[in-house]
């Protein structure tokens, strides 16, 4: 009956307060569910004592009273739509009780009065509502209530009445006329049942709360694996690698899409199935599946190659990775991350092939090498001996015209020997096993100096205190030996006026070095040419040049790791710029020659 008259009060959760509460804090739902049911309580039972009290007893004032609170509880219960301030809401809803119940107790005999039950059901919604602290408040101000109105009951005359009695005489018997160990024993009782009620509530509150922020954990955490479940699905279902999830033995338990993309079964097929028998075919590395197979025996990780036959007949080459799950120290399952590595495998292959064809290459430069330099300068030296034999005998009779042709054919035939020494120069560079030694840069350039013919006068200015460097000694020298003799070679000044200036300065990882003269200079459109072999900017008429010292300097240098570069104007000479690593094994460079 009193459910299905709550029903008729204008109360609900649609379009109220209580959508606005996230979907997972059940806290906060079941405060408000027991606030709106303690508002439709509060406000029915108000009005039907309300009735009572006009209709039976005759106390307008009352009646007045109590429509007032229960106009007050659907007031408070729909503001709390607007001000969502939940405390202030539960908060009125319970002195809302508390006064309504008060105020009947003036008119129901006091401390004797029925109304007395329903502090005891408030006590319980406070605690409910607004937590432990207010559920003890209002506890003690109920016993403080119970206390007043013996006090009040003891000391006054006509305050406190009964209406359930009809006249004045009987209702102040009622009151005043039980025997004060009575009164006394309803003082104690009511006050100990309030705080019996109070400890009682506060503990279920507590205990309710822990209940609940327990399971709220749980669920959260559940919530958050479920994400990081839900995301893991997501990877191992659409990744491009295949996915395995076998026991501790390596019987297959799943596996995703990628796998069936990869090896062409699905999992119904492979189900239940060892690894191993699965990265079969008569191409598969029987050694490969062995070490498989003793790594899971013993628990522990994996990482290998298969070649791998499709479902349909054709092979390709899976990288296999196994990973074992430890659960209490113990091997429980095995996690395979399989790969497609065919790519690899063929570039692989491609570049064994390449590197044998490259070692073959090596081997038939160096056989040309010895041809060069045997069969190809032999004729050259008999040339060069058989034109000094008719000079000797014949320089004197020959014209004039003759004698120029003949010195051509002398210098030509030089010119071919160089060539042919700076091509075998050239090919041997990076092919030449380094030996990095410390090199005394200052005793180097002396000795390099040495054997370059310095003219008279010619005055080469070289930094104090040079560093020691790392580096192939030969090497440094030949870079030295072609950029100083060049700077010589070329210069235009008259004599004694020729200058080279060789400086070092320290460049974090590398040494920069530059080697200026007061030559003639180089016009910018051929500063990279004369890096390029065979290359030369003067007729080979003027000065016999093969165009191979400088190619072999800036093949020397990038090899090293380090870089050559000049400064030039026409006319006020060339300054080469080039830097040496101080660690030139780990900035050595390898470049590949085939003949």
């Amino acid at each position: 009956m009193f459910g299905k008259a709550l029903k008729f009060i204008p109360f609900g959760r649609k379009g109220s307060y209580f959508g606005e509460i996230a979907a997972d804090d059940i806290i906060s739902q079941q405060r408000y569910n027991l606030f709106r049911f303690f508002s439709m309580a509060g406000a029915l039972i108000s009005l039907l004592v309300a009735a009572q009290a006009v209709d039976t007893f005759n106390v307008p004032v009352l009646g007045a009273i109590l429509v007032f609170t229960s106009v007050a509880y659907i007031i408070n219960y729909y503001m709390l739509n607007k001000t969502k301030n939940t405390v202030v809401a539960y908060s009125i809803s319970i002195f809302l009780t508390f006064t309504t119940t008060h105020i009947l107790t003036y008119y129901s005999g006091g401390l004797i009065s029925s109304n007395m039950f329903y502090l005891g059901a408030t006590i319980l919604c406070c605690y409910m509502l607004l937590g432990s602290k207010a559920g003890n408040i209002t506890t003690l101000l109920f016993i403080f209530s119970i206390a007043y109105f013996y006090i009040l009951g003891e000391t006054t005359d006509g305050i406190i009445q009964n209406l359930l009695v009809p006249n004045v005489a009987d209702q102040l018997y009622m009151v005043k006329g039980i025997p004060a160990e009575i009164r006394q024993d309803f003082l104690v009782t009511g006050i100990l049942s309030l705080f019996f009620i109070g400890v009682l509530a506060n503990y279920l509150e507590s205990k309710k709360n822990i209940v609940i922020e327990r399971i709220t954990e749980s669920r959260d955490i559940l919530a958050a694996k479920n994400i990081e479940l839900e995301k893991l699905s997501i990877v191992a279902s659409k990744t491009d690698n295949g996915v395995l999830i076998t026991d501790k033995n390596g019987s297959i338990e799943y596996s995703n899409d990628g796998l069936t993309r990869l090896i062409g079964y699905n999992y119904k097929e492979i189900e239940g199935q060892k690894t191993w028998d699965i990265f079969n075919g008569v191409e598969t590395d029987t050694i490969e599946t062995e070490r498989l197979k003793s790594s899971i025996a013993e628990g522990q990780s994996f990482t290998g190659e298969f070649r791998q036959k499709h479902k349909d007949g054709t092979y390709t080459w899976i990288g296999v990775t196994a990973t074992p799950i430890i659960d209490d120290g113990k091997v429980s399952r095995y996690v395979f991350i399989n790969s497609d590595i065919n790519e690899r495998k063929i570039a692989e292959e491609k570049m064994r092939l390449y590197t044998e064809n490259l070692e073959k290459a090596f081997k038939e430069l160096d056989k040309f090498a010895y041809v060069v330099s045997h069969d190809l300068k032999a004729p050259l030296r008999a040339i060069f001996n058989l034109s000094n034999w008719i000079s000797e005998d014949y320089l004197d009779d020959m014209p004039e015209e003759g004698r120029e042709m003949f010195e051509r054919i002398r210098g030509r035939v030089l010119r071919m020997e160089g060539l042919i020494e700076g091509i075998l120069a050239y090919s041997k560079i990076d092919r030449k096993d380094d030996v990095f030694i410390d090199v005394d840069l200052n005793k180097q350039l002396k000795e390099s100096l040495d054997l370059i013919d310095v003219p008279k006068n010619f005055k080469i200015d070289i930094q104090e205190n040079l560093p020691t460097v790392k580096g192939d000694q030969s090497k440094i020298h030949q870079v030295f030996m072609n950029i100083l003799s060049n700077a010589i070679k070329f210069n235009d000044k008259p004599e004694g006026e020729g200058l080279v200036k060789v400086k070092c300065e320290d460049d974090g990882q590398f040494w920069k070095f530059s080697v200026e003269d007061n030559g003639p200079g180089i016009e910018p459109q051929y500063h990279e040419k004369i890096f390029v072999i065979f290359q030369t900017l003067n007729a080979r008429d003027t000065f016999e040049s093969t165009g191979v010292g400088l190619a072999i300097v800036k093949k020397i240098v990038d090899e090293m790791g380090g870089k050559i570069w000049l400064e030039s104007e026409l006319g006020k000479g060339t300054t080469f710029h080039f830097t040496m690593a101080k660690d030139p094994a780990a900035h050595r460079k390898t470049f590949l020659v085939a003949a």
